[in-house]
């Protein structure tokens, strides 16, 4: 009779992703940077807005 090996009957491991390769981060860092271009530079944000509309819906 056959012994299943020890490395077959576990799923292998996976390896955390660091910080800044998580996709959330990086949608946060997106918000602020928006933030930051409404406000120091009005004009710019109401000129990227076709951007975020079309981001938006599409």
């Amino acid at each position: 009779m056959e012994t299943p090996s020890s490395a077959a009957s576990y799923p292998p491991a996976t390896v955390k992703k660091p910080w800044y390769r998580q996709l959330y981060f990086w949608v946060l860092i997106a918000i602020v940077l928006g933030i930051l271009v409404g406000w120091l530079w009005p004009d710019t944000g109401e000129a990227m807005e076709p951007i975020g509309t079309t981001f938006i819906t599409a």
